[in-house]
């Protein structure tokens, strides 16, 4: 915790895959990010985040590369609601031919809890 409403996650995973490509067994999937969290008011929480992922196709010479980041808000609106919202954008870049992409999402959700 940076201080007592604000708190930093950085994360780092491998793990293997599976995938539907042609040729390929699997893939290793090593993925990093680092998410900030603040309590901006007892009900509004805010969060932004920035990731990494690589992964590394075996049998075929595939490499795809992902970016992505985001930001976001949860309004408590009371115990049993809350209402959330953001922003995200995650791009790839591809060894392999007409693979690359890149997207932007924006979402609204509400949410209960028991």
């Amino acid at each position: 915790n940076v201080t007592r409403l604000t708190t930093v996650t950085a994360g780092l995973t491998r793990d293997i895959e599976e995938t539907t490509l042609a040729g390929a067994s699997g893939y290793f999937a090593t993925r990093t990010e680092l998410r900030i969290d603040h309590e901006l008011l007892r009900n509004l929480l805010l969060n932004a985040r920035v990731g990494y992922e690589q992964d590394d196709f075996e049998g075929i010479g595939r490499e795809d590369d992902y970016i992505s980041a985001g930001l976001g808000a949860k309004y408590l609106i009371s115990r049993n609601f809350a209402l959330s919202g953001g922003y995200g954008y995650r791009e790839r870049d591809s060894s392999a031919t007409n693979s690359d992409f890149s997207e932007n999402v924006v979402f609204l959700r509400l949410s209960t809890y028991l």
